[in-house]
């Protein structure tokens, strides 16, 4: 039985949840003879008495958050890795000056003109190449409409002609 696994790139997931509530009964054989039945609310620790058969119910007890592993896909494992590839500066983390993109410099300029665009999609391509196999790469300026008005570039990752991951600057 597997309780967790860890990633190639040494990555571990753990999913938080609340522990379920629980319905506890304990049964005892004592020397003594009868019935005790008795109903304890927010504290289960209650002194045991001599009964021939004994039946408790605590009820409201404290649960807690509790953490448990679970396995990673392929897919999931890829996607945060091109995140991770694409919102870190190239040489921004000293252990691994390979991981991350050139993005920020061509963030601040001109969105409309092709060749700025051809060297967004060479800097995406450059810092995913060790991820995907055979990726993709299309950048495309987006204008937004209204009071907000915005100007952003679109990244559009496709693996063997699927799209399977957006990014904006």
């Amino acid at each position: 039985m597997i309780d967790f696994a860890i990633s190639p790139q040494g990555d571990l997931i753990f999913e938080e949840f609340e522990e379920p509530k629980s319905f506890k009964i304990d049964f005892r054989i004592t020397e003594s003879k009868g019935l005790n039945i008795k109903f304890h609310v927010l504290d289960p620790s209650v002194k045991q008495e001599q009964s021939g058969f004994k039946v408790s119910f605590a009820t409201k007890q404290k649960t807690g958050l509790t953490h448990k592993a679970s396995l990673v896909s392929e897919t999931d494992q890829k996607l945060q890795q091109i995140r991770i590839a694409l919102t870190t500066e190239r040489g921004e983390l000293p252990t691994r000056q390979s991981i991350g993109s050139r993005l920020s410099l061509a963030r601040h300029q001109d969105i409309n003109d092709s060749a700025n665009l051809r060297l967004i999609e060479q800097y995406v391509l450059e810092a995913i190449s060790g991820i995907l196999t055979s990726p993709e790469v299309m950048a495309k300026p987006e204008k937004g409409v209204g009071n907000f008005y915005c100007q952003t570039v679109g990244i559009f990752i496709y693996e063997k002609g699927i799209l399977i991951f957006k990014f904006y600057i």
